[in-house]
């Protein structure tokens, strides 16, 4: 039997495969954070290199998320969608094309989902659903951002300096979980683990694509802080539907190697 949450988005009877879905979300998670704190001592030993006689630095990236679904479906618009908190974090690496430009590809552990409530008295409200149900997705998360720096003026002999980046991601779904959207026997919310896939009982597509652009502001070359203003989803998460996932973030890099 499957039943279908607020979110418009199918979801397995917990009793099936449950302990399957969670072996498989914990070595998801395992395998990225062994390949972020490979890459972090990578940051930490080399610092910095070039490559084709530019320099290349490493820097460790940590922030916030705040994402919520969109898009036509009837079960979205149907729905109030509030904002979900989240972590992202990993490392980045900074090729400098030259003083003023740069890429920065990036590979991030980040946390997506949002928050769908069931308007009260609406038509078709969905028998066995909670009326709240909060969904994290996992992914592993591999940004490539195009940044112009701008310099400002000096001040104690240290020039501060505007970013301004943008650019696509790549999403690679890890796991996650949906909590309080069906309803058990005695009347409370149950957690169902989430699943990425092309399968029929998959809830959601593997891989995603966002685009992304933001600015930022660099104290020196070693700290840089970012607000992105959209980070918005470019292909539906979901198959069977057109429901995207939108994020605002905050974060911090620190670059090694830099003054």
């Amino acid at each position: 039997m499957k039943y279908q949450i607020s979110n418009g988005i199918e979801a397995k009877d917990s009793n099936l495969e449950t302990t399957s879905a969670h072996e498989t979300r914990t070595v998801s998670m395992k395998v990225v954070l062994l390949l972020v704190a490979v890459f972090t001592a990578n940051v930490a030993i080399g610092q910095v290199f070039s490559v084709a006689g530019k320099d290349v630095y490493l820097g460790v990236k940590a922030g916030w998320n705040s994402s919520k679904f969109s898009g036509d479906d009837e079960d979205i618009e149907g729905d109030t969608q509030r904002r979900k908190s989240g972590i992202h974090l990993g490392a980045v690496l900074d090729f400098q094309i030259s003083d003023a430009f740069s890429v920065q590809p990036g590979l991030l552990f980040s946390q997506h989902g949002g928050v769908s409530v069931v308007k009260k008295g609406a038509g078709g409200t969905i028998i066995g659903a909670n009326d709240k149900t909060k969904t994290t997705l996992n992914y592993l998360q591999i940004p490539i951002m195009a940044e112009y720096k701008i310099e400002l003026k000096e001040k104690k002999g240290r020039t501060r300096k505007l970013a301004l980046y943008a650019g696509p991601s790549i999403d690679f779904g890890l796991g996650g979980k949906i909590s309080g959207g069906i309803l058990n026997e005695g009347g409370a919310g149950e957690d169902i683990d989430v699943t990425f896939g092309s399968g029929e009982d998959d809830m959601f597509k593997p891989v995603g694509l966002r685009f992304g652009f933001g600015v930022g502001w660099l104290r020196n070359d070693k700290f840089q802080f970012n607000v992105g203003v959209m980070n918005r989803g470019i292909i539906s998460i979901v198959d069977e539907a057109n429901i995207k996932n939108n994020h605002f973030t905050v974060n911090g890099i620190w670059y090694f190697g830099k003054k």
